[in-house]
């Protein structure tokens, strides 16, 4: 019966297990090092699912990303979701092959500098209500097609944004943005 259920969860690729305590352990048995994609929805440390492409952390009360979360090599995919999560860590930077970020933190007030790190990042997709300004770093994201903001207190937009060769898609919302920059794009654009 237990090899039967090794090859069963060689198979998973999406896995939910909600706010059940018991997974930690349980994903901490080396079969799981394969899992594609794992939706966290209670503090589990997640730091050994290296094959891992996809992570939701939907956590109300999250207080702080762990520092683990950038050993996640393979990870394209994180969505962030907490009312009192503050900042990201610094290891975020690590996720080299990081296509996809959103984050929906209340209280989020600071993006990490290592956010410079993320070469292959396309989208970018962030909602805060105490968030004042982003990194000027994110500058240098070449790749970023999609740019959303929504933040209730941005108060400005890092410059020159046209530097963003790729960006496809630019939607910011705000309360107290003093100034949009001008953009000079070139044709076709």
């Amino acid at each position: 019966m237990e090899g039967i259920l090794k090859n069963i969860l060689k198979k998973i690729r999406p896995l939910d297990f909600g706010a059940w305590v018991g997974s930690a352990k349980l994903l901490s048995q080396e079969q799981f090092t394969i899992v594609k994609e794992y939706d966290l929805n209670s503090k589990v440390s997640i730091g050994d699912l290296q094959k891992l492409k996809r992570l939701i952390v939907r956590c109300g009360d999250l207080v702080v990303l762990p520092v683990s979360l950038g050993k996640l090599k393979e990870l394209e995919e994180l969505n962030v979701t907490s009312d009192t999560l503050r900042e990201l860590p610094v290891s975020i930077g690590d996720l080299q092959k990081l296509k996809r970020l959103t984050v929906s933190c209340g209280d989020l007030a600071i993006f990490p500098v290592s956010l410079v790190n993320l070469k292959e990042l396309e989208e970018l997709n962030v909602t805060s209500d105490t968030l004042r300004e982003f990194p000027v770093s994110i500058v240098h994201l070449n790749k970023l097609k999609r740019l959303i903001i929504s933040c209730e207190v941005l108060a400005m937009l890092p410059v020159p944004l046209e530097s963003l060769k790729q960006l496809e898609e630019l939607d910011v919302t705000s309360h107290v943005l003093w100034e949009l920059p001008v953009f000079q794009f070139s044709s076709g654009r």
